[in-house]
């Protein structure tokens, strides 16, 4: 009985080493206070969209996505980075909601300051904007993929459009017109812009813009026939680089189709491409949808085919030297 209490108490001991300290144990210590800055945990971020300059507050109108980083100092210090909601106002807690889309970030500082001191008294109140909104504009015309176009809220027109890299061969860069929300429409010349660097010819897009690129040409037939075939192609084949078929795209010439596909082989020739419509042979440079361009084969490839002229002249000189043996 002693040997068996001896070795049942060693092994209690053994056990009890081996067991981690943590679990099973209670923390009955105070949490202490911790320093603001942990305490918050603080994230501000800043909008990494290039810039022209500071904006503005008397300027900047807010709209939703904007976002703003309210801090408020009285017994207890709070901080939220809160953006615009889609309806327009924005929640603060403990405060209550106040609309700001529409006006300036000026005027919305002091209105928000206002109603955080109604429920805060004699507390201090700092609001900064954080980061910028982005929104659609429909981008028509004389643009080769039509559509709606992310815009961020200090973005100016041609930004968007050197962006995109997408306008139509024949877009007319001196008669841009811009429909606002309001129904007022604006013609501007992005040529003058790039003349001068005067931003009346590059205003800043906003909520509700409608952009349309104009034509340089009358393209008007073309484009009705671009909105009856939506998936309109045009087929590239014979001596080219990648032979198939291609988007139609108003305006563009059999050269530039050609440019799509890679452009003619080394056994191909440009100088005799010709185009084919409803299985005819047509003449010009316009293409229609549906239209076919074949690239034919060179006169060398013909005679010579793949072999190089080296190649061929020694292939007739041995021919010539073969025939000399032979009738000797």
């Amino acid at each position: 009985m002693r040997v068996f209490l001896i070795g049942f108490t060693f092994c209690t001991i053994i056990l009890s080493q081996s067991i981690p300290p943590q679990y099973g144990r209670v923390d009955s210590r105070k949490e202490e206070a911790q320093p603001l800055q942990e305490s918050q945990d603080i994230q501000i971020s800043s909008s990494s969209i290039p810039l022209e300059g500071p904006i503005d507050p008397q300027k900047y109108i807010l709209g939703p996505g904007d976002k703003l980083g309210i801090d408020i100092i009285s017994n207890t210090h709070m901080f939220f980075s809160l953006a615009v909601n889609p309806t327009g106002d924005i929640l603060i807690p403990s405060v209550g909601n106040i609309q700001v889309a529409g006006i300036s970030l000026e005027k919305a500082i002091v209105d928000i300051t206002q109603l955080i001191l109604d429920q805060y008294k004699n507390s201090k109140v700092h609001i900064s904007l954080l980061e910028i909104r982005s929104f659609l504009v429909p981008i028509t015309g004389a643009v080769l993929n039509p559509g709606h176009v992310q815009v961020y809220s200090t973005q100016r027109l041609w930004n968007i459009l050197n962006y995109m890299e997408d306008l139509h061969p024949y877009a007319d860069d001196k008669s841009v017109e811009i429909s606002h929300l309001n129904r007022e429409k604006e013609i501007i010349s992005l040529k003058q812009y790039l003349i001068d660097g005067d931003d009346m010819n590059n205003p800043i897009l906003k909520e509700g813009d409608r952009v349309y690129i104009t034509f340089s040409e009358d393209l008007t037939q073309m484009l009705t026939e671009k909105n009856q075939a939506v998936e309109a192609i045009v087929w590239v084949t014979g001596f080219v680089e990648y032979p198939g078929s291609y988007k139609y795209i108003p305006g563009y010439t059999i050269q530039q189709y050609v440019g799509l596909a890679g452009g003619a082989l080394e056994f191909g020739t440009e100088k005799g491409i010709y185009m084919q419509r409803s299985g005819k042979t047509v003449k010009g440079d316009i293409v229609k949808p549906g239209d076919k361009i074949i690239i034919p084969e060179s006169l060398k490839s013909k005679w010579i085919g793949n072999a190089s002229i080296m190649q061929t002249v020694t292939a007739f000189a041995s021919l010539y030297l073969t025939y000399i043996a032979a009738t000797k």
